[in-house]
């Protein structure tokens, strides 16, 4: 008996420290003129990611200022507009920690190439503690980032992750023709999104995931495409337990 109660302390903690990674907030929005922008309330200690397309170039604010200019981590992957070579449509994510901050913020996702559109997904979540360091760098598990074209099952690579329990998110962006993507495999769905940008006919379609993963080893960051056009994959994952070093993983493949 006196074997079993650790072991069965050991999984309750184990359990717990799971059951702690939840969603408190998301909020989407998307634009077919402009930035595209959403308001939250934040909380303290949480970790935010805020995820998106763009037109060029991918650059997060927050109104207030806190935190979020551009963030603690950010990553994005860049592709060609199919129907004009002077457009690049990015799909881009940033993570930072809300500290001692609550209250009302508007997060935005700026074009910085022609205004002409963009879409977002803000999500707030609890029990990811010890992801940053004291000045500010990123902790992240591990980061992927892919970029092709193409129809049918896309992906950013394979998330390597050390700890069980992982929170793994994604975005995932395509465009041309009047395309739909889902989901991986595991992962549940934030937000699907499209739109026609009218300044060069292009359809923009976008995905948001995510999935707590098991025990520490390799998932997929991925998406189905169902039209041939050119997309991107970007992603991150995020332990609620300290790591003791860094691992970022970032492949690119075009």
């Amino acid at each position: 008996m006196r074997k079993v109660l650790p072991i069965l302390a050991l999984l309750f903690l184990a359990t717990a420290c799971r059951a702690q990674i939840v969603q408190t907030a998301l909020c989407t929005a998307k634009s077919t003129s402009a930035g595209a922008a959403c308001t939250i309330t934040v909380q303290p200690n949480q970790m935010l990611i805020v995820m998106g397309t763009v037109f060029a170039a991918y650059n997060t604010f927050d109104a207030n200022g806190w935190w979020c200019s551009p963030g603690n981590f950010q990553y994005s992957e860049a592709f060609t507009d199919p129907n004009s070579t002077l457009f690049q449509i990015t799909a881009g994510m940033s993570a930072c920690v809300t500290g001692t901050h609550s209250g009302s913020d508007t997060f935005t996702v700026n074009p910085t190439q022609f205004a002409i559109g963009a879409s977002i997904v803000v999500e707030q979540w609890s029990g990811l503690s010890n992801q940053f360091t004291s000045t500010g760098a990123a902790v992240v598990d591990s980061s992927v980032g892919n970029t092709s074209s193409g129809t049918g099952a896309i992906s950013g690579g394979n998330f390597s992750t050390t700890a069980t329990g992982d929170l793994l998110l994604a975005i995932g962006s395509a465009a041309n023709n009047a395309q739909t993507l889902a989901v991986g495999a595991g992962y549940t769905q934030d937000e699907n999104y499209n739109y026609i940008e009218s300044a060069v006919n292009t359809y923009v379609t976008a995905a948001a995931e995510h999935q707590t993963a098991g025990a520490a080893g390799s998932y997929p960051a991925n998406f189905t495409v169902s039209n041939t056009g050119p997309w991107a994959v970007v992603g991150i994952a995020l332990s609620s337990v300290a790591l003791t070093s860094p691992q970022v993983n970032r492949r690119q493949i075009y």
